[in-house]
């Protein structure tokens, strides 16, 4: 989410404002505390555009084609701070603009510690939960999908007695997080009078069956960690923020917390976990929304390292963490052909692999992919409409550079897991000419 951003002025040829103060100039109506609008006066929209280099661009440098580069989906990972600049169409190196808040599941194992499906007062494992001087309802986040959960907790007085437990066994007993390394939660604030102007921060600690805590952290040390931007572009629990038509709009951020940071925790990961407490001791009132709190084996030193294709594995109550599932397909090559022009090729010569399968190549959310030896491919398209045959577009240059007998294989992403068509080895001599 973009503070200050508004309607039509991601490019450059829209140039008036399509919110309600059409009148020059265009006062601006983005409200909310720290809602500072990109632009008081209209035209312009560089700062606008400068967004989406980070967002738009590096989401398809990140994950599109053979020589995608992972390390650009840090610009979606609230563990990485915003870039300090960005570099516009022209070449030259811009500031970032504005704050950006990120929500952000990472494509590793989770467990559920607690997604507030349960009726208030009990945790989604059928457990009691624990609260003190506080109020709590569970349902859902306005502007948000209504399949999600949250608790919508609110204080009117701070101090080490005021806080929100959830449980995820029975009193007495808990669980070992050994093989996690993140502690993850998303939050936001609802829109109360109960909020003050300034950012709103709690303690989140652990909890051990015989009521032994591993320490506290507090949140604010983990809504941004690694800002590197200007000054006011963190993104500190604040807002919600929007327009004075459209009323305020709530946004759930990711927070990541390595395990290895809660104070007490190389006793707490020996030790078993009862409940995860939120202390709200720090702010002296509020009323915020939190969704999703979650164990991950995500690392906390560097970006996603798997293609966003691949399925995240949802580990469920009870259930230990599951290796993803490698289920083989037989594959052929029915026609290896050179052509002087290539349609997917924009009219180029190259090279189509045609492969058929008795399994269809079923229609995902990602990319089908043709891997030869240590290459991947991933322009493709199907004939006809028939999905048990799905023919591969390559350069003659990526066709060169090809080894004779290179295993073939057809998956999905660049990552060999699920369903994986195996399709014999590459024969150069067999290619025909059209």
């Amino acid at each position: 989410m973009i503070w200050g951003a508004n309607h039509n002025f991601f490019n450059s040829q829209w140039q008036i404002s399509d919110a309600s103060s059409l009148s020059p100039p265009y006062p601006a109506d983005c409200i909310g505390a720290g809602q500072t609008p990109i632009f008081p006066v209209s035209p312009g929209s560089l700062q606008q555009r400068l967004t989406t280099m980070t967002s738009l661009m590096a989401f398809f440098r990140g994950n599109v084609g053979s020589g995608a580069d992972p390390t650009f989906n840090r610009n979606f990972n609230p563990w990485w701070g915003i870039p300090a600049t960005v570099t516009d169409e022209t070449g030259m190196v811009q500031p970032y603009p504005t704050r950006a808040d990120r929500g952000f599941t990472p494509p590793v194992p989770i467990k559920v510690f607690e997604d507030f499906t349960g009726q208030t007062g009990t945790s989604s494992y059928g457990f009691p939960n624990d609260a003190s001087n506080i109020t709590i309802v569970h349902g859902t986040v306005p502007n948000h999908d209504p399949s999600l959960r949250a608790g919508r907790i609110s204080w009117t007085t701070a101090g080490p007695t005021t806080y929100f437990q959830t449980n995820w066994t029975a009193v007495g007993t808990g669980i070992f997080l050994t093989g996690y390394t993140t502690l993850e939660l998303r939050i936001s604030r609802q829109s109360s009078s109960l909020n003050p102007a300034t950012p709103t921060d709690f303690s989140i600690s652990l909890q051990t069956p015989l009521h032994a805590t591993s320490g506290s952290v507090k949140l604010s040390r983990y809504t941004d960690p690694n800002f590197v931007g200007q000054s006011g572009n963190q993104s500190y629990l604040q807002g919600p923020v929007g327009s004075i038509d459209g009323g305020l709009h709530p946004i759930l951020q990711t927070v990541r917390i390595p395990l290895r940071d809660f104070p007490g925790t190389a006793f707490a990961l020996g030790t078993q976990v009862h409940g995860i407490r939120l202390t709200f001791d720090q702010t002296g009132s509020g009323a915020i929304y939190v969704a999703n709190i979650r164990l991950s084996n995500q690392p906390v030193t560097h970006g996603p390292d798997q293609d966003t294709g691949a399925a995240i594995e949802q580990v469920q109550q009870g259930g230990a963490p599951a290796l993803p599932q490698l289920i083989s397909h037989i594959g052929m090559v029915t026609a290896l052909r050179r052509l002087p022009a290539v349609p997917q090729l924009g009219g180029a010569s190259g090279v189509e692999i045609e492969i058929a399968s008795a399994d269809i190549f079923t229609v995902r959310d990602a990319m089908l992919t043709l891997r030869i030896g240590d290459k991947y491919f991933t322009l493709s398209h199907y004939i006809g409409g028939d999905l048990h045959r799905v023919v591969f577009s390559l350069t003659d240059a990526e066709f060169a550079s090809l080894s004779p007998a290179d295993p073939i294989m057809v998956q999905y992403g660049v990552r060999t897991a699920g369903h994986v068509w195996n399709c014999g080895k590459l024969d150069k001599q067999a290619i025909a000419k059209k």
